[in-house]
């Protein structure tokens, strides 16, 4: 299930089987397109923070990626999805 940028992904915890992916939902726009890396980076720890009591959540963009997206951008996110910890509470 890819959620895209304005859903709000709280409203789908308990209600999406566990055998079911939700994948979602970083703004491609305005989460990865248009800001610094250090943005990306607590962006993406941010999502993964509310989303870590759900086992089925993995993290991506929420739609396809603009052109003009700096590739950076997209690796700080993938390397923040890899050296996530998650904050107890």
């Amino acid at each position: 299930l890819s959620l895209e940028t304005p859903t709000d992904k709280t409203k789908r915890k308990g209600r999406v089987p566990t055998d079911t992916i939700i994948f979602g939902n970083i703004s491609p726009v305005h989460g990865l397109m248009m800001q610094k890396t250090a943005e990306v980076r607590a962006c993406t720890h941010a999502l993964m923070q509310e989303m870590k009591d759900i086992p089925n959540f993995a993290v991506m963009s929420g739609c396809d990626l603009p052109v003009e997206t700096p590739i950076e951008n997209v690796g700080v996110m993938i390397k923040a999805i890899k050296e996530f910890k998650p904050k107890n509470g």
